[in-house]
């Protein structure tokens, strides 16, 4: 999944949680750097599978969106710093595609909160109080979603 996967995939849970992001035409794409992508990693392969450039997209929110990052990068926060307190908040437990799902769902959200599900402990949904849990996974291990019990520390 890179920027274009999450902007499209962020577009249709937005219109579902009701709110919408604009046509990705209209979107100005810059063009960075690709970073090592997980499966390239494990399989050791970064200089055969890399996407050399690949797009980010500017301008799909009027929000003025703060975002930090942990130094592991597991844990990715989204905040409008604009907004007065009170906005409504998403939790994303996911994978490393949750940070780059986090920047585009942060558009209809004051805070967006992603982190990587291994990280994920029941004190972070007393700590945190979203209004909006999005549990995002990869094919490879969808049976997590049959035993996910978000009251318990443990994935």
């Amino acid at each position: 999944w890179n920027h274009t996967g999450a902007y499209i995939a962020a577009q249709i849970m937005g219109r579902e949680l009701g709110f919408e992001l604009p046509d990705i035409s209209s979107l100005t794409e810059n063009l960075v750097d690709a970073p090592s992508m997980d499966l390239a990693v494990q399989l050791s392969m970064q200089s055969v599978l890399n996407e050399g450039k690949i797009a980010v997209y500017e301008g799909f929110t009027d929000r003025n969106i703060k975002s930090t990052t942990n130094e592991a990068v597991t844990e990715f926060n989204f905040r409008d710093i604009s907004a007065d307190a009170g906005g409504e908040k998403l939790l994303i437990l996911g994978d490393s595609f949750s940070g780059t799902l986090g920047r585009y769902m942060s558009a209809g959200y004051e805070e967006t909160y992603a982190i990587f599900n291994n990280n994920y402990t029941a004190k972070i949904l007393d700590e945190y109080k979203p209004d909006v849990v999005v549990f995002e996974t990869v094919e490879r291990f969808i049976d997590k979603m049959l035993s996910f019990d978000i009251n318990k520390s443990d994935l």
